[in-house]
């Protein structure tokens, strides 16, 4: 399931925005509240201030994981609930409000740095998230909020050095920062399931037993068995458990310290210098879990990733192969469709022609029914031998070989020139053509295609189709070279460019005959000999169909 952010954002959504910032008010503000007075009271035992500021890490936790639409109203509810604790306990007016602007610009620069890093809303399984949450949030905000609390005490009456009040503002709200902190980022936007839920209240029960027996019991040999569970959460259950048994661990540990209960006598330090080894040691002890837990995630999600990538290959690898035999079977379908109708289409050709010889006796209309049926079956016999050209150009091997493309237009030329003289088209040479590697008959084919293309919409006057080596177009390889066909004609717009290529595909079907067939079969050729087949043409300006194919080197057979 997903973490409780989810939830609680669908069910605030149904909320007027008005209603919904008075809500995130007043969460932000009893949060911070009921964190500010549990500090006062259970984590000051010597009257200098708190040693572990939970509100710290509470309010740049909702910061953390909130637009910045509702940063106004969760800095505001912090910053009254401060100046009402601080009076509430004594403080003057000046000392309220000047710990008030420390405790609102702190979280704001703690999670502006963290979500700088994150790009967004910090994901503290991730290692980038992570060190820029700790190093934003837990090092250098608690730094600045702790020269701005001691520019407030000293202006509402100095009672210690600045700097001693700058070092326990830090280690407390740092430690807050990264005990509370990552617990509620972690609860708020981590995904749990069922089975961590309870294996993370299980070690979270265990760890607060392990922690109240090494105070309790003052027996600091006991100090490694809350580490041994931390470690255990972190290799089984992730950052997020590691965050809430990290939170237990250290508001039990907290209490035993304002109890009396620490070690400063065991330790040979005075009791305040135990609260710094507290802290100091809380510090180390999660930030460690806390970097071995995430560094668990991003192998387990690099594991995982790595395997669903395995199986998206196999699959694309399986659906691959089912459509090369979808397709193998479509051409032989084609093929054997195209070539057996084709002799019962000629029978009937034959036989309407037989009639019209023999029955002279007809009447016109007649007459002109069996001419008809004539010449519909000579046009479907064309379409079928259209169509099996077309299944046998992506049938059988190719048989590549060094092809000198001078010399195969020079055939071309031979096959065209009848229609170019009808048509009175001039046919063109641009420099020589070089030898590539490749199937003769099927790239004279495209040739002829391409040409003849380019007679049947040359301009009115002067007509003349231009055969050249053309520069090779973006993102072909080195070893390609580029043959164009250009003519002077009617041009094509650039939304139908990709139509042309299409089978059956005619533009202009009142300027040309054809049953717009030779352009597909050649995009369907070049492709086999691992090139690519393109038009680059302007309205009224003239087409120039190009083709690329390899110069040298093998071409895939398919």
């Amino acid at each position: 399931m997903p973490g409780a952010l989810v939830p609680l954002e669908r069910a605030a959504h149904r909320l007027p925005v008005p209603v919904r910032h008075l809500l995130v008010l007043a969460v932000a503000g009893l949060g911070y509240t009921a964190a500010g007075f549990t500090a006062m009271s259970w984590f000051d035992p010597n009257g200098l201030g708190p040693s572990f500021f939970p509100a710290a890490g509470w309010t740049v936790a909702l910061l953390c994981v909130l637009g910045r639409q509702w940063w106004p109203a969760v800095l505001l509810g912090a910053a009254v609930a401060e100046v009402a604790i601080d009076l509430a306990t004594g403080l003057s007016l000046v000392a309220a409000l000047g710990y008030a602007v420390a405790n609102t610009v702190e979280p704001a620069l703690g999670a502006t740095l963290a979500r700088a890093v994150a790009r967004g809303r910090p994901d503290l399984s991730r290692q980038r998230d992570l060190a820029g949450f700790l190093g934003g949030a837990v090092v250098i905000a608690p730094l600045a909020g702790g020269f701005v609390g001691a520019l407030a005490a000293e202006l509402a009456g100095p009672t210690r050095p600045w700097y001693a009040f700058v070092a326990r503002w830090w280690l407390g709200d740092g430690l807050a920062v990264l005990v509370v902190g990552t617990a509620v980022v972690a609860v708020l936007t981590l995904p749990w399931t069922r089975r961590t839920v309870l294996s993370t209240a299980a070690a979270t029960v265990v760890a607060v037993g392990t922690t109240a027996a090494l105070f309790w019991s003052q027996t600091l040999v006991l100090v490694y068995l809350p580490t041994l569970v931390l470690i255990w959460v972190a290799l089984r259950l992730g950052v997020g458990a590691v965050a809430v048994v990290g939170l237990a661990t250290a508001l039990t540990a907290a209490q035993g310290e304002a109890d009396g209960l620490g070690f400063s006598a065991t330790l040979g330090v005075a009791p305040g210098v135990s609260h710094i080894h507290l802290q100091m040691l809380l510090a180390v002890l999660l930030l460690t879990m806390l970097l071995l837990a995430v560094r668990v995630d991003e192998q387990l999600r690099a594991t995982v990733a790595a395997e669903v990538a395995a199986r998206r290959s196999d699959d694309l690898a399986a659906w691959n192969a089912e459509l090369a035999r979808s397709n193998a079977e479509l051409d032989t379908f084609a093929y054997a469709a195209s070539h057996d109708l084709r002799e019962p289409l000629r029978a009937v050709a034959q036989t309407a022609g037989f009639v019209l010889e023999d029955a002279p006796h007809l009447d016109a209309e007649s007459m002109r029914r069996l001419r008809t049926i004539g010449l519909l079956a000579v046009r479907m016999d064309d379409l079928l031998d259209s169509l099996l050209r077309y299944s046998q150009a992506g049938r059988g091997e190719l048989d590549p070989v060094l092809v000198d493309l001078d010399g195969v237009l020079d055939e071309v030329a031979e096959v065209v020139a009848e229609r170019c003289r009808d048509a009175g088209v001039e046919l063109r040479r641009d420099g020589p053509l070089p030898a590539v590697r490749g199937d003769r008959v099927q790239l004279g084919e495209v040739l002829t295609n391409l040409v003849v293309n380019a007679v049947k919409y040359a301009a009115d006057e002067p007509r003349w189709v231009e055969v050249g080596l053309g520069p090779l177009p973006a993102g072909s390889r080195a070893t390609d070279c580029a043959v164009y066909v250009r003519d002077n004609g009617i041009g094509i717009p650039d939304e139908r460019r990709d139509q042309v290529f299409a089978p059956f595909q005619r533009l202009h079907p009142g300027r040309a005959d054809g049953l717009g067939m030779g352009l597909a079969i050649s995009r369907k050729i070049v492709e086999r000999h691992g090139g690519r087949i393109g038009v680059d043409s302007e309205p009224g300006q003239g087409s120039s169909f190009w083709f690329t194919v390899p110069s040298s080197g093998a071409v895939p057979s398919q």
